[in-house]
């Protein structure tokens, strides 16, 4: 129950994190997106419900924060839970090589979803800039995700959010 009190509160903290500190470092030109790892994370590791509600929430977030198009980042992440969670059960999800490849499929996948939907949406072609941006965020996120899995793995450990089964 704790859980569920919890999370808007540690959610909206990681997405504003995300959005404004993480962004001073790479002077505005990209984000890594922490809450993409984290969604990847809790597909692997937590149960659907925690997790999907988990995912549903950091998206919401991210489209209200991002001034987005509604609803595109939750319907991402949602998805992106749920075909980790699929993924978890078919591999071993604890190798670093696997963690990195997968997250770098999910970040390169979202940033051709979102210039797919500004092209239908608002008409406007950011394909051009997808390896001057989508690609080199991808891989900058792919490389710190073994990190943030192991960081996030200590914080499941001090909130206790793992199931027992």
């Amino acid at each position: 129950m704790i859980f569920y009190l919890l999370l808007p509160l540690f959610s909206l903290l990681l997405v504003v994190l995300q959005t404004t500190v993480l962004s001073l470092f790479f002077f505005g030109k990209m984000g890594l997106e922490i809450s993409l790892i984290m969604v990847i994370w809790a597909g692997f590791r937590m149960d659907a419900l925690k997790g999907g509600v988990l995912a549903f929430i950091l998206g919401f977030l991210l489209d209200c924060i991002t001034g987005s198009v509604t609803g595109i980042l939750t319907t991402y992440y949602v998805a992106v839970f749920f075909l980790s969670r699929a993924v978890s059960f078919k591999v071993y999800s604890e190798r670093f090589f696997f963690i990195m490849a997968f997250a770098f499929l999910c970040a390169f996948s979202e940033g051709l979803f979102v210039a797919v939907i500004y092209r239908i949406f608002y008409g406007v072609d950011v394909l051009e800039g997808i390896y001057k941006i989508f690609l080199i965020q991808a891989l900058a996120l792919a490389l710190f995700s073994p990190l943030l899995f192991v960081l996030f793995g200590r914080m499941e450990g001090m909130l206790n959010v793992r199931e027992t089964a």
